[in-house]
């Protein structure tokens, strides 16, 4: 170092007081090019007017890695920042930033939306001032978005960056189905996630939502936009404590926490904004394990990073309309998606994990459909070893499949060796309901259900 001086117009009129441009951490600024760099420059209007050009490099004597930031520019209560990105490395150039300014849509994967008319590949520098949409995946080796500009990250887009400055959460926004990976920990952004409302008739137990905050730290549910809404909303909390363990928000008030979970259901379609500082944490989640509780060891969980993550213990998740919880043949974990796990003792943790697990287990699901091939219930069979899950239900009554082993009920067993299997279903009204199979990481010579 130092690097390649980059220059910033600065016009002013009708100025009373002198204007300060501050660098922020890694960086100094110069009235000329080749002058003297400093970390605060001062800058003086004449008859009220200020025309300058100033110059902003990266320090010399770095450690080698991405610096970014936001240089700030303010004259008595006026004020104005901008966004800078920069990488320090040895033997290679540093990166120069493509710059993204929405010439002509807010496509990523458009040339004439970029400065130099080149859509940026891996590993490159971005700075985003314009309107964006991210169309195609991205591994970014650093992300700056201009203030009062934003990039989205749409559904089944992916986007990665090892550094990521923004100034405001709308800069930064991740619909529902969308990635971002990366190091994206106390980032501003907002992530989205969609609920489908369950309508007027109060009277269909359906439209349950199992959500989880992104965000750090404990927050209240009315900083998220449209959670606590005029419509018709329910939003519990699970203690196994309690006496009644579906804890209302409406009956006392209660704050959304990272890595748990929350059951939420709206009577209209909704969008809820989880806007702030995104997730530090490791992934790790402490478990209770109360032997005197009802429920012993249930625990709602959630998944508090912005990308799918793997789970290390089997685990339940709503089925399809909502209307109670299944066991999951798989092992994965949405964003914003809250599961319900067991702690078979104390002191026991979950964690939420990006590294996907060495091996996969060989799997049989029993599955029970009914009204065109929803999926109400699943009962699992693990060969090998693995975690038993025992049977649990938001509501009893309701239609079931489990497996019974040593007087009790699962879920999901684990069995090493075993050419019969029990097989329970109970239907909670009279019907036609479905009984079919799917396996994972294992074929069958041939497979019998027998009726006895």
């Amino acid at each position: 170092g130092p690097s390649e001086a980059q220059s910033v117009a600065i016009i002013g009129a009708s100025m009373q007081d002198d204007l300060i441009v501050t660098a922020p951490m890694g960086y100094e600024v110069s009235q000329t090019q080749a002058g003297l760099y400093t970390n605060i420059l001062t800058l003086s209007p004449i008859d009220g007017s200020l025309q300058e050009m100033v110059y902003v490099r990266l320090a010399a004597d770095l450690d080698e890695g991405f610096y970014s930031g936001t240089m700030n520019i303010a004259s008595g209560s006026t004020s104005a920042s901008l966004s800078l990105s920069g990488e320090v490395s040895t033997g290679s150039d540093p990166l120069v930033p493509y710059t993204f300014i929405g010439t002509t849509s807010p496509s990523w994967n458009e040339a004439s939306n970029w400065l130099g008319n080149e859509v940026p590949g891996e590993g490159a520098a971005v700075v985003i001032d314009g309107i964006c949409e991210l169309d195609v995946d991205a591994n970014l080796a650093s992300l700056t978005v201009n203030e009062g500009k934003s990039i989205t990250v749409p559904n089944g887009k992916t986007l990665t960056a090892e550094a990521i400055t923004t100034t405001d959460a709308a800069q930064l926004v991740v619909a529902d189905g969308g990635q971002l990976l990366g190091n994206v920990g106390g980032v501003l952004a907002t992530v989205q996630k969609n609920i489908v409302g369950y309508g007027s008739d109060n009277s269909v137990i359906t439209g349950w939502n199992s959500v989880a905050s992104p965000l750090n730290g404990n927050i209240s549910p009315t900083v998220v936009g449209n959670m606590i809404t005029e419509t018709t909303y329910d939003l519990f909390r699970f203690d196994q404590s309690a006496g009644m363990e579906w804890l209302n928000y409406k009956a006392e008030n209660f704050d959304l926490s990272p890595g748990m979970g929350y059951l939420y259901a709206n009577s209209e379609d909704v969008t809820l904004y989880f806007m702030g500082s995104l997730y530090e944490g490791n992934g790790t989640v402490s478990l209770i394990h109360d032997a005197d509780a009802h429920f012993p060891g249930w625990n709602l969980v959630g998944n508090p990073f912005t990308h799918t993550v793997y789970i290390d213990r089997p685990y339940y998740t709503l089925n399809e309309d909502g209307s109670e919880i299944i066991s999951v043949m798989g092992n994965t974990v949405e964003v914003a998606e809250g599961v319900f796990v067991v702690a078979e003792a104390e002191n026991e943790t979950v964690i939420f994990s990006t590294e996907a697990p060495g091996s996969k287990s060989t799997t049989l699901a029993v599955n029970i459909t009914q009204n065109r091939g929803t999926i109400i219930d699943r009962a699992i069979v693990r060969f090998g070893e693995g975690s038993t899950l025992p049977k649990f239900m938001l509501n009893e009554s309701h239609t079931k499949v489990y497996i019974p082993q040593d007087n009790k009920d699962y879920a999901v067993v684990s069995v090493i060796e075993n050419n019969v299997m029990p097989i329970n279903f109970k239907a909670a009204k009279n019907g036609t309901y479905t009984m079919n199979f799917s396996t994972e990481e294992v074929t069958f010579s041939y497979l019998h259900l027998i009726d006895n």
